[in-house]
Order: structure tokens, then sequence, then C-alpha cells
């Protein structure tokens, strides 16, 4: 379904992107997808701004079909611009949108595909979760696809550890790619005591090797804090039990390792070893949920909160937003009241001038205008608050 809106004047996309930059904690690799998104902060409120939300397989032998539908929906959003904007301005916006749509590798899809088109920009994001298909015209930028992408992106290390060598990778959600060590030792060996001379004063050889494999994991520790001192993200530890064990021992990096996964990873691919990770990245998301779910019972007791759509928006629109926390596939059609505290949900009118199809964007817009931060949990989670909850300053 293709939607024009004429109604509501949103909030300016740059003042949403720039929120996430701001906000976002452990945001620092310059990945491709953050470089697109930085050209998005200089960004003008237009009319017609072009969204297309696009849910897409990570199966080769679909992206066929992936084509074919996005193809359809240009189409469709040609017919439509042509429709209700003179020559002048739809033949270059559909212009973009075509270059956009040859730009796209249809053969390496992420869950979900993001197309952002006006007057002055054309942006393209692969989305790493399932989205449900949108396509929108309006004022501004549907960002709410975007924003749940950013908010549960992560960028961290992995560090393998191994007697016989290590390795260092940056990821970002579920890829990863190697890059240098400095100053690691390449091997135990680096620091190998001579087990002739110093096994007299041991009690066996064992001791020695403990020894040895402690200094050597020291100094990749040391290595580790260089590392993190020009990278501000999480690190996650893999390695067989016993170097695990001895690396948390003496470690001083405790407050930046997010887990430990125990194996041999010496001959695993870049996939494989995402594969790993992923369950770490996963217990962050869930951590982070259940600490923001906290934060509302903590609000409920002290009466800093309010609940469902329509005593949120008034809260929100009275500046008092602080936490929004919002069901991810949660939405509300709605018409604006008699006022701007004010919001319909019951009998809403479609053909309505006030007609709102999905509030929650908007609601969205207005807490981070004016400061809040927003946060995505899962469906059913806010039941007793009717599936959308603000924590409020006062």
């Amino acid at each position: 379904m293709i939607i024009v809106n004429r109604g509501f004047d949103s909030y300016q996309f740059k003042e949403i992107v720039s929120w996430i930059y701001l906000q976002k904690k452990h945001f620092t690799m310059e990945t491709a997808q953050l470089q697109e998104t930085k050209l998005l902060l200089n960004a003008k409120k237009s009319y017609p701004s072009i969204s297309i939300v696009l849910p897409t397989s990570t199966k080769y032998r679909q992206y066929r079909q992936d084509e074919e539908k996005l193809k359809l929906i240009i189409n469709e959003v040609e017919d439509k611009i042509f429709q209700q904007f003179p020559a002048s301005i739809a033949a270059p916006l559909i212009g973009k949108l075509f270059k956009l749509y040859q730009e796209v590798d249809f053969s390496h899809l992420s869950e979900g595909l993001a197309i952002y088109v006006s007057r002055e920009q054309a942006e393209i994001f692969n989305l790493s979760f399932p989205v449900k298909e949108k396509v929108i015209i309006d004022k501004s930028f549907e960002i709410r696809d975007l924003l749940y992408e950013t908010k549960h992106s992560h960028d961290y290390l992995v560090l393998l550890l191994g007697s016989k060598g290590n390795k260092l990778f940056k990821g970002f959600n579920r890829s990863i790619e190697g890059i240098e060590f400095k100053d690691a030792p390449k091997n135990a060996k680096e620091w190998e005591i001579d087990l002739h001379s110093k096994v007299g004063n041991f009690s066996d050889a064992k001791v020695v090797k403990d020894i040895t494999l402690e200094k050597y994991l020291r100094d990749i520790d040391r290595c580790l804090s260089l590392e993190l001192t020009n990278r501000d993200c999480p690190v996650i530890i893999c390695g067989v039990e016993r170097i695990i064990h001895k690396f948390k021992n003496i470690t001083k990096n405790n407050n930046s390792i997010l887990g430990y996964v125990e194996g041999n990873f010496e001959h695993s691919t870049l996939p494989a070893i995402a594969k790993n990770v992923a369950p770490i990245l996963e217990k962050k998301i869930v951590s982070d949920e259940m600490e923001s779910l906290a934060l509302l019972d903590q609000a409920v007791g002290k009466n800093t909160y309010a609940s469902g759509i329509r005593d949120v928006w008034k809260a929100a629109v009275e500046k008092r937003g602080r936490l929004l926390l919002v069901e991810k596939d949660y939405s509300c059609a709605a018409e604006y009241g008699k006022d701007k505290y004010t919001l319909n949900t019951d009998d809403v009118n479609k053909d309505s001038l006030n007609y709102i199809k999905d509030a929650v964007d908007d609601l969205i817009e207005v807490v981070m205008k004016y400061g809040g931060d927003v946060v995505f949990v899962d469906d059913n989670k806010l039941i007793d608050h009717h599936h959308i909850a603000l924590i409020t300053y006062f």
C-alpha cells in the first residue's frame, strides 16, 4: 500500500538521525551504513519524501523475487508521484529511485531493505531484522525501521585466544572482519621459558608452561587495553576452556568484556565465528530490554510515567518525555484532537485531514524532538501499559 500524507508536519529527519548518533552506545565503527547515514544529517524537510521499506530474503535463490517486487513498487510510486506532482518534481525523484534500484545487490541481501529518496537525498540501508512492507510519501522520511536497526546494531571486537596464536576481529551485527592486532605476540613461544634451566626451580614442566602462558596472556591483555583506547566498544573473548579461565583471572579489561565463548576456533571461518558470538549479542539485547523495563517499574512506583497512546501523547507534547518504551510491532491509527495535547483513537476517520495512519511513528518523533530517548521491546512486554509507556521527568 502506498500512503500519501498531506496532514501533520513531521519533525525534521535531520534532528532524528542526529539524535541517533548522539545517543547510541558504542557506535564508533566507520561502516558503510554509518557513512551513508551521515549523509542524511543535513537532510531538509522536503515534500515529497519517499520511504520504501521492503522485507527481503537472505537466500540466494529467492533474490529474483525481491528484485521484481521492488521494481513493481517503484512503478507504483512512479504512477502516484506523477499523478500528484508536476513533471519537474516527479521526474528527478523517480530517476533517483531507479538509479538506486540498479545499485542494489539482490544476490547479497539482509532481511530488510530501506530506501529513502527526496529532492536532496537518495540512500539505501540493509536492515538486519524482519520488516513489514511500507511505502510512504510524506514531508519527511519514515524512520522507525531505521531507528530500530540503529538501536539494535552493535559494533564490537572479537579476540580469538590460543597458545599457538591469536586473532582480532571487528564486528558489526552479524558480520566480522579481521583487523591488525598491534604489537600483540604471535604465540606463547615468544614468552617460552627454557624448560631445561628452569625445571629444577619448579615442581614440573607443567608449572613452567602455565607461567609461560600467563605471561603470554598478560601481554595480549596489555595490547587489548591499547586497542580499546582507540575503540569504544565491547569485546567478546573466544578460546578453549583452559585459556579462557586463565585470561579471566588476569585481564584488566573486565569492564569492556561482553562475554566469553569456549571452543577451539583455530581453523574457524568468519561466518562460523560470527555464528558463535551471536548469542552473546542477543543476550545483551535482552539485558538492555530488562534494564529498560526495570526503569519503567521504578517510574510506576514514583508515579512518573504515562501509559497508553493517548496519555503518552499528552505527556510527550508537554515535553515531559524521558524514555519512551514501545513494543516493536505496535501501531495505532488515530486523529489529532481538539488541541495539540489530544489524540483520538476511537472511530477514526481515514478520510479526515487529521488522520494519522500510525500515531506511534509521530510520537517517537515528538519524544526525540524534545530530547527524550526511545527503546523498543518485544511484543506483549507492555501489555499492562497498553503496549506503550513513557517514563516522564515529572
